[in-house]
């Protein structure tokens, strides 16, 4: 919803009110993409040497809030320094359709006696103003980047959370389907022996992707390809709509990779290829992890002679 400048009780440096005189504060963004980031360039300008002072002594910060209401991602990130561009970083695994930036200036303490000489003096003469902390100071319209399939362009294992769903189950392995991201929700037990695992062997990661990812994208698979049958089952052969990010995601790649989902390939198989050779990484993984563990014991023993 755009900001209404008569919505603040103090006074306001934006190019939608006239509280101030001579004054600006306005952002030029350059943004860049590359395989996995979106890197967003900032460059402020602001011109009211009050507001400027006040950024010295840090009493106010520039405050950037980056979006993408798709996905309920929100971030916020403060600079007190614009003297240079402002480089901000956004995974394209959490967003989808757009981002939108914005820029303002807020109040980090609060200030009893707010004036500066730029004031509009036909409204504000020698009028000081209480501003609390957290109040906005200034603000400009957002900025718009609109994606196209850049969400679907990481890695598939990012289209899964694991979680740890605080009770013991029965199963231990609870996904859910029904969000944009694959829940993998573990029991506690479990979610505990994971963690330990991931932790403390970070070359165990593909190993445990086979063990827990491999069978729930293999389901996951099997739901896109029901699908696909219902619909020629209707006498509607071709593609079907599908709206999560994980479906569509996993289309894509396929698609990249030349797998058809109607097909002879079953979905195990489409699974494996999709986590590239995961089953032989993994054996080879726990191979490895078996014997790096032998031959620290035979080490602890006095050698292997």
């Amino acid at each position: 919803m755009k900001k209404n400048p008569y919505d603040y009780p103090i006074p306001i440096l934006s190019t939608d009110a006239d509280d101030y005189t001579d004054s600006r504060f306005e952002s030029a963004m350059e943004a860049t993409e590359s395989k996995d980031l979106i890197k967003v360039s900032l460059t402020v300008t602001l011109t009211s040497e009050g507001l400027i002072e006040l950024l010295k002594q840090k009493k106010i910060a520039v405050v950037f809030t980056i979006e993408s209401s798709s996905t309920s991602y929100r971030r916020a990130i403060s600079a007190y320094d614009i003297s240079k561009p402002i480089i901000i970083s956004i995974e394209k695994a959490l967003v989808r359709d757009k981002v939108e930036l914005g820029c303002n200036l807020v109040s980090v303490s609060d200030i009893d006696d707010f004036y500066v000489t730029d004031f509009n003096p036909d409204y504000f003469s020698g009028t000081k103003f209480k501003v609390r902390k957290g109040d906005i100071l200034a603000y400009e319209e957002k900025h718009i980047i609109r994606l196209e399939s850049s969400e679907l362009e990481a890695p598939i294992t990012s289209i899964f959370t694991i979680t740890n769903i605080g009770q013991q189950s029965d199963p231990a392995i609870l996904p859910e389907f029904d969000d944009d991201k694959i829940v993998i929700g573990l029991d506690e037990e479990t979610y505990t022996v994971y963690d330990n695992f991931r932790q403390t062997n970070p070359a165990s990661r593909r190993y445990l992707s086979a063990v827990i990812v491999l069978p729930v994208l293999t389901e996951a698979i099997d739901r896109i390809i029901g699908e696909y049958q219902k619909n020629i089952e209707d006498g509607e052969e071709g593609d079907v709509t599908l709206t999560l990010r994980w479906q569509k995601a996993i289309i894509k790649k396929c698609r990249e990779k030349g797998i058809e989902l109607i097909d002879q390939n079953g979905s195990v198989t489409i699974a494996a290829i999709l986590l590239g050779d995961i089953v032989n990484d993994a054996l080879k993984t726990l191979r490895d992890l078996i014997e790096n563990e032998f031959d620290g014991v035979a080490y602890m023993m006095g050698g292997d002679d």
